[in-house]
């Protein structure tokens, strides 16, 4: 009977292991929402290497933000504007080589923490931290999507996206 008892307790932690590891989304933290403000995205980017051009055009925009989970448990995260469209698949608490914002290449990890996704994202070759707080209010009516670098508490990006 023991030998049938630490079967069941490893087929249980082995199910909640994957359960945790295999998070779905709430249903709020999927959709579509659309910029509404932005401040500080201007010094943001100034910070990671983007030129003045591309950061005048880039906050002239208000770009749309579409969430989704595929049916395999990854989340899409598609952002487009007249400027730029850029869309990720990732899993939840998986490290994954991707491009930053001045395209250099990062490896990032997105986690779900309550109302929030948290992406922390390292640049390759730069000693850089970059993080992004998308913190999901009023049922999902409003996605705030807060960026930091880390090391330099002056420099946040505050943007604020309604539901479409």
């Amino acid at each position: 009977q023991r030998g049938n008892m630490w079967k069941i307790g490893a087929f249980l932690v082995l199910n909640c292991a994957i359960a945790v590891n295999g998070e779905t989304l709430p249903g709020f933290m999927k959709g579509s929402w659309q910029l509404t403000t932005s401040e500080g995205f201007s010094d943001f980017m100034y910070e990671v290497g983007i030129g003045w051009f591309q950061r005048s055009l880039a906050c002239t925009v208000y770009p749309t933000t579409e969430i989704s989970e595929m049916e395999d448990g990854s989340v899409n995260i598609a952002t487009s504007s007249a400027l730029k469209s850029k869309e990720d698949a990732l899993l939840l608490g998986e490290v994954k080589e991707t491009e930053g914002f001045d395209g250099s290449r990062v490896k990032s990890v997105t986690t779900l923490d309550g109302n929030k996704l948290v992406t922390v994202a390292n640049s390759i070759g730069q000693d850089r931290t970059i993080r992004m707080v998308r913190e999901f209010l009023n049922g999902g009516k409003i996605m705030n999507v807060v960026i930091t670098i880390d090391g330099k508490p002056d420099i946040r990006a505050v943007r604020v996206f309604e539901r479409l």
